[in-house]
């Protein structure tokens, strides 16, 4: 009964809750919404469905009681650490990850609902704001025009989306021949309100089953639930202080791994120096290309 998206909301007071499940009131078979302080004592409450997405007056304004927040998984997590603001000081962090064979059990198949199509033409601007947060948007059209747009045709060729049951697209990613000679994920996002769904694994299996390794990627440490996910598809840490003309703040990072990912995960972590081939296509433009 997802009536409205799980996830985080903010009161229209200023304190964060978290939406995580739906239930009927057992007499009245009201619909209620069961959410959790994000702050205090972090306790469980529940509130009837309408009162929930009724707007309220305040101070001659309509509003909002909840507005809900696109915020990661990772994000949250960072929030629920006690470290939130640090999601924004370490996004900029550069890791870089390598896999010259895929393992095949992380492999996956897409849940019933969604279909794969590939990116059209005028949906530009679609694809920007499914790859990227909202702040980041320009920088993607930017990326494109300086990386994709000479190899147009490649680009719309290679992009995936995900798409919901009415063809919106919520998730996307591809392989990309980076410099020409290397190849690279690239964009790869589901949109927050659609995470936990198996959908970003199953998108990872798509571009993965085809791909000729070693494939490369860039991430940051922010995307601590990515670079799990990676990992399970054989994906290793690169150890090497510099990537082309980037610096790798592996040493920087992994501490903010260590705090975010659980135990296990974070000692499921792998690591290894760069391929030749990645260190000499990163050197032939001062454009990074992944």
């Amino acid at each position: 009964m997802d009536i409205i998206p799980p996830g985080t909301y903010r009161h229209y007071k200023g304190n964060m809750y978290e939406v995580v499940g739906f239930a009927k009131h057992s007499e009245t078979l009201e619909e209620m919404v069961i959410y959790k302080a994000l702050y205090g004592e972090g306790g469980t409450w529940v509130r009837p469905l309408s009162m929930w997405e009724n707007p309220i007056d305040v101070d001659g304004k309509t509003v909002k009681r909840f507005e809900y927040e696109y915020r990661s998984k990772d994000h949250e997590a960072f929030c629920q650490k006690g470290i939130a603001e640090l999601y924004n000081t370490i996004g900029s962090l550069n890791l870089f990850m390598q896999c010259d064979a895929p393992i095949k059990d992380a492999f996956s198949a897409l849940p019933d609902g969604y279909s794969l199509r590939l990116c059209r033409r005028d949906e530009l601007e679609v694809w920007k704001r499914v790859v990227a947060e909202e702040q980041y948007a320009d920088h993607v059209i930017d990326f494109y025009n300086k990386v994709y747009a000479e190899r147009e045709d490649e680009f719309f060729n290679r992009c995936l989306f995900v798409c919901n049951e009415a063809d919106k697209p919520i998730a996307s990613a591809f392989i990309w021949r980076a410099y020409g000679l290397i190849n690279t994920v690239s964009w790869f996002r589901v949109l927050p309100e659609y995470e936990g769904r198996g959908l970003g694994r199953a998108l990872f299996s798509e571009i993965l089953k085809d791909a000729e390794f070693p494939v490369y990627l860039h991430t940051q440490p922010t995307s601590a639930r990515a670079i799990k996910l990676y990992s399970d598809f054989g994906f290793k840490l690169l150890t090497d202080p510099i990537i082309g003309r980037r610096k790798n703040d592996l040493p920087e990072s992994l501490p903010h791994l260590k705090t975010i990912l659980p135990e296990s995960d974070f000692a499921g972590l792998r690591f290894t120096e760069a391929n030749a081939g990645l260190l000499k296509a990163s050197e032939t433009s001062k454009t990074p290309e992944f």
